[in-house]
């Protein structure tokens, strides 16, 4: 894994982080990707920025180079008070090809697998 973070001068500060993961698993190995492959080799940016006090955005995204997937998950993190959030979430993913609909980060089933296209709105509160 290789990574790389700055934050710019733009508004209250944008933050920019790159990571880049390259794995080969070894041939015992039980750890595969749905079709069987040994060879993680994606690229992952995250973007984030405060606006004004209560709110800061979020843009998370990650793209599998053997495959063409991919997830984008945007997120708006609202303070209300003391130590309560509101979440507003969203995830997205597909392939950059056409035709083939799965990948390692994007699966069409007709069962729930955890990668499909979401939104959400989630109140935490800590204690």
């Amino acid at each position: 894994m290789l990574g790389a973070d700055y934050t710019f001068r733009v508004g209250d500060g944008l933050h920019v982080l790159v990571e880049y993961f390259l794995s080969v698993r070894e041939n015992k190995s039980t750890l595969l990707d749905p079709e069987g492959n040994r060879l993680f080799h994606q690229i992952g940016f995250l973007l984030d920025q405060p606006v004004g006090l209560d709110i800061r955005w979020q843009v998370f995204s990650l793209f599998d180079f053997r495959d063409g997937s991919f997830q984008v998950v945007p997120q708006v993190e609202y303070f209300l008070f003391r130590q309560t959030y509101l979440y507003l979430t969203g995830r997205w993913g597909g392939r950059v090809e056409t035709g083939k609909k799965n990948g390692r980060l994007f699966r069409k089933t007709p069962v729930f697998n955890g990668t499909e296209s979401n939104i959400g709105l989630t109140l935490v509160v800590y204690f």
